[in-house]
């Protein structure tokens, strides 16, 4: 495009940009004593506030692979693709594109950074930058979708612009220069697409991308020739047509300050757009991303000293850890005791169509083979009933050999499903071919390696394959069959599944959740100044203060949040990072599910419910909510009588720890898993070998780490007088000399007055006996002189204890 043009046009369409260096008058030399440009305002500027950087606390810089996905669908007919040094090249013949932000396939389930998955906030962030290379000149649009490809007609806008050769920073004014069309820049963006209208053979290559929020902390900035440069040569045309500028002088960028590296092929310096003024050029601060810039001029061929440097300072890069995407409770992990991590076979209970079986590595390898090769699929092990309200949050983390490739051919078929069956369908109603639903595909790209999908879709029918019989989405009834089909590839493609988890929202424990984050931003990890906010969506930063002034630190923060009073409901959280000169900000990836207020905290009533498939695993659960940060000691109980359960009682709180219960001839899966979370040094097993047998004591020694003491008589009285001792001993270890003195008795011969009992005793540091009449009643004398005690509380009236 001849220059003239070329000017002409960035004035209409306000696309400024930096003029190629191999149209200057000559290689620029180094003039020492050349007087420096100067420019206007601070010194310091804080970074514009960007999407990439908001949302997933990485910049589309492109210093790692996920900045852009370049399989075929997010790309078209680029190839040759290669990233080093922060850029990311790739050659191309004929008119293509590249997806900074992909919509997704129509049919398939979002995942990852998919557009729909967190769509931009075309409001917040209405400009688009991008530091771009090509070997040659080429036209480019700039096109965005505001609706899903499930939508029945597109919504898509755009903006073009022409791409000149080298490199230039294009900068676009996306809602001004879209006003007016039937889908502005605008809403909900959950697309955006570069294409590029190569008629020949081109070279390009991509620096940064930026969509990011102008504002009045980060100023373009006038840079100034020094007046004796300004002066000499003819004015320029009107529309800035002398490619030399006014006065026969060109102002210059470097990111560096070392003119010997300012050659064509490198991305760190470039032309200034002419100023309004003479022997003036702009910098768009807030287009460009963190670093030091520095300017010259070059006139009659020779460059000047460098103007004292322009920082645009860096922001934190705050990424919330918890409350996250993936949720909180993973399913195998809290109802069956052993996650889906692959680190044995016994994760799995079938599979069909796959051969060359092996596990290593904490992973199961498989290849795809008959008799059905493009329908490998893993059957999980699964406990009691999967609830689908509960865990709805499915991760897979896997990956495969061979290139991506959706074909519907060998080589091909690179998407997998989340396959199940519910206990409605096991019975026959309701059922549906194979007695198998299935998801819609989950596309599974070359990179990443781990996908996260809510299964809770709105409306919920949105998660199933479009053929389905079954449009209820992952909801409703239980579900006791899970399965994971892989891939979709007729040939032989080789597999490595390498972790599967079904989790539930994060979810605020007794009253409390506790968040953390860390800073993707090493200049900033440490230093930089926290407030915190939770919200009721993950969008606007309007939400309310948690705390401020919180010091950050490298590596992973903590803090607990205290969530009484909140009503039920689910709430984002978010963070706000002060680095000194700019701030950053991130939202969670996922709600924190708040299900309990306590009392204290107002007159409001809130009602929870703490509950598992089974006894055993109800136990389990209120442990996890008593004990979120662990317990220093556990209690085991026969799971099928209830009188070692209650003496445990008193004891329970003595140590510190919850009360398991547990089949009487095994250790239950859930149970030891319980144990290793709480990390417990001691386990008071209840009973004798009748009520937990020598295999579950063995079972529990072997945990390692572990000191079990069986607390135990030859029934269920002498039991409960000797968890008495226990309980009494340890109070009095720690100071409490009265403990022991007034008893609770209750009969041994129903659950219902012990019960009540128990309630009390913990709390108030009463051991508690069962009796009954005779032999038993013997016993409970016995142990209250052991004790020492001198009142008694009956619990029950004459008819329970005469």
């Amino acid at each position: 495009m001849p220059l003239a043009r070329h000017l002409l046009w960035c004035a209409k369409a306000l696309l400024c940009l930096s003029l190629p260096a191999a149209l200057t008058a000559a290689e620029p030399g180094v003039a020492a004593a050349a007087d420096a440009p100067a420019f206007s305002g601070p010194a310091t500027v804080p970074v514009a506030a960007d999407f990439a950087s908001e949302v997933y606390a990485d910049p589309w810089d492109y210093a790692n692979s996920i900045d852009l996905n370049t399989d075929d669908g997010p790309a078209l007919n680029v190839r040759d693709v290669t990233s080093a040094d922060g850029t990311i090249a790739f050659d191309v013949d004929s008119a293509a594109w590249i997806s900074p932000l992909w919509t997704g396939w129509p049919g398939a389930l979002y995942a990852g950074r998919e557009g729909p998955v967190r769509p931009v906030v075309a409001d917040r962030y209405s400009h688009a930058s991008l530091r771009l290379y090509a070997s040659r000149w080429l036209p480019a649009s700039l096109f965005w979708d505001r609706c899903p490809p499930t939508a029945p007609a597109p919504c898509r806008g755009e903006v073009t612009f022409g791409v000149d050769q080298g490199w230039h920073t294009y900068v676009l004014p996306l809602r001004e220069l879209s006003s007016g069309q039937q889908h502005p820049w605008a809403g909900d963006v959950v697309g955006l697409r570069l294409s590029l209208g190569a008629g020949a053979p081109t070279h390009l290559a991509l620096d940064w991308l930026r969509l990011y929020r102008p504002d009045a902390t980060t100023p373009d900035v006038t840079v100034r020739a020094a007046p004796a440069a300004s002066a000499q040569g003819r004015r320029g045309d009107r529309d800035g047509g002398d490619r030399q500028g006014r006065g026969g002088v060109t102002l210059w960028w470097d990111a560096d300050a070392d003119p010997g590296n300012n050659t064509p092929d490198n991305p760190g310096w470039g032309q200034l757009p002419l100023g309004a003024e003479e022997g003036t050029g702009v910098f768009a601060a807030a287009a460009y991303p963190p670093g030091t810039y520095r300017f010259y001029r070059v006139s009659d061929g020779q460059t000047s000293a460098y103007s004292q440097p322009l920082t645009v300072a860096p922001a934190p890069l705050p990424m919330l850890d918890d409350p996250d995407e993936a949720g909180g409770e993973d399913y195998a992990t809290a109802v069956t005791g052993d996650p889906w991590d692959f680190s044995q076979p016994s994760d799995v209970v079938g599979m069909d169509n796959v051969g060359d079986v092996a596990w290593a590595d904490d992973q199961l390898h498989g290849t795809n083979a008959g008799p059905a090769p493009n329908d490998p699929n893993v059957y999980l092990r699964v406990g009691a009933p999967i609830e689908p309200e509960r865990y709805h949050r499915l991760t897979v983390a896997m990956r495969y050999d061979g290139p991506f490739s959706l074909a519907d051919a060998v080589g091909g078929g690179t998407h997998g499903r989340w396959s199940w069956t519910t206990q409605d369908m096991a019975a026959g109603i309701g059922a549906v071919p194979e007695q198998v639903v299935q998801t819609k595909e989950l596309v599974t790209y070359t990179d990443p390696d781990r996908y996260t999908v809510d299964l809770h879709t709105d409306p919920r029918e949105w998660v199933m394959e479009d053929d389905s019989g079954y449009r209820h989405g992952w909801r409703g009834g239980g579900v006791v069959t899970a399965r994971l089909d892989v891939n979709e590839d007729r040939g032989p493609r080789r597999w490595h599944l390498d972790d599967v988890q079904l989790r539930a929202d994060d979810e605020a424990r007794g009253g409390a959740f506790d968040i953390r984050w860390h800073d993707n931003n090493p200049a900033t990890a440490a230093g930089a100044t926290v407030s915190l906010y939770y919200d009721s969506d993950d969008r606007g930063f309007d939400g309310t203060l948690l705390a401020a002034g919180v010091a950050q630190h490298e590596g992973v923060n903590g803090y607990r949040w205290d969530t009484g009073g909140l009503p039920t409901g689910r709430y984002w959280v978010y963070v706000v990072a002060d680095g000194g000169v700019a701030t950053g900000r991130s939202y969670s990836t996922g709600p924190v599910a708040v299900t309990f207020t306590p009392a204290r905290y107002g007159p409001r009533v809130a009602a929870a419910r703490i509950a598992g498939a089974d006894r055993i695993a109800t136990a389990v659960a209120v442990s996890r909510d008593t004990f979120p940060g662990g317990a220093g000691a556990a209690l085991v109980a026969n799971a099928a009588d209830f009188s070692d359960a209650l003496a445990a009682a008193p004891l329970a709180a003595a140590a510190g720890g919850p009360v398991l219960l547990n089949p009487s001839g095994r250790l239950d899966g859930a149970v030891a898993a319980e144990i290793r979370r709480l990390d417990a040094e001691s386990v008071y097993l209840m009973g004798g070998v009748n009520a937990q047998s020598a295999a579950v004591e063995q079972s529990l020694r072997a945990l390692g780490g572990v000191t079990v003491t069986r607390v135990s008589g030859p029934d269920r009285f002498q039991t409960a007088a000797a968890a008495a001792n226990v309980a009494v001993r340890r109070w009095r270890d720690d100071g409490a000399r009265q403990v022991g003195r007034r008893v609770l008795v209750a009969s041994g011969g129903s659950f219902a007055d012990a019960l009540a009992a128990g309630a009390l005793a913990g709390p108030a540091r009463l051991p508690l006996l069962l009796t009954g009449p005779g032999p038993a009643s013997t016993v409970t004398h016995r142990a209250l002189a052991d004790l020492g005690a001198d009142e008694l509380v009956v619990v029950g009236g004459r008819a329970a204890l005469p």
